[in-house]
Formats: structure tokens, C-alpha cells, sequence
């Protein structure tokens, strides 16, 4: 049995999403516990990762004040989003992943033209 079961709606909850260059996102990452420390602290920490293809190794997101934010609900916050920010990110408590979300980012940008 999955050592997360119960604290998620599904297995792994996973989205593509489409973002504009520039704009913020939030990324939920929502544990449905009555006792959400008690679940974190026996699972192990909830940590955001990002992967910028399938095949590269990803590294962990910390916060950045111009950059990413965590919330009090345990989702992430990008600020700004550039391409540099395109590709998946990963709700993780301990070793299991809870939600996981794509991003790509619609790097046109307009130009005012005199």
C-alpha cells in the first residue's frame, strides 16, 4: 500500500499547464489530512523539485524572494516566469510524489513597434 495514501485525491495528480512570459503561477499542492504536521513529520519533509526535461536530474526549489515562493497551504509560487522556468515541477512528501505540474511557458513577447 502507498505510505501517502489518504492525503491526496488521486495517486499522482499531474497538469500541463500553460503560463504567458512575465506572469506568476501557483502551483496547489493540497494534503487532505485532519493532522497535516503529524502526516509531514512521519512521511518525511514536503519539498518542491524542478526538472527541466524527462531525462535531466532535478534539484530541489528553494525559496527566493524575487523568484519562488512557498505557501502556508504547502503550494509554490513562481514569480516572473521566464522560459528558464519551463518544465516539471514536483510536489514531494518524502520520497512519494503527490502532485506534479508542466509548465511551458509562451515566450513571445510584444514589442512596441514606432
Amino acid at each position: 500500500m502507498n505510505a501517502t495514501a489518504g492525503i491526496c485525491d488521486s495517486t499522482i495528480e499531474h497538469k500541463i499547464m500553460k503560463v504567458n512570459w512575465g506572469e506568476s503561477i501557483h502551483l496547489p499542492c493540497q494534503i487532505h489530512s485532519p493532522d497535516v504536521a503529524t502526516v509531514i513529520h512521519s512521511q518525511g519533509p514536503l519539498k518542491w523539485y524542478y526538472f527541466r526535461s524527462d531525462k535531466s536530474s532535478g534539484f530541489e526549489v528553494y525559496p527566493k524572494r524575487d523568484k519562488y515562493v512557498h505557501t502556508s497551504d504547502h503550494g509554490l509560487v513562481i514569480l516572473g516566469v521566464t522560459d528558464r522556468e519551463t518544465g516539471r515541477y514536483d510536489c514531494r512528501l518524502g520520497s512519494n510524489t503527490l502532485f506534479s505540474y508542466t509548465i511551458n511557458v509562451d515566450a513571445s513577447k510584444s514589442i512596441n513597434r514606432l
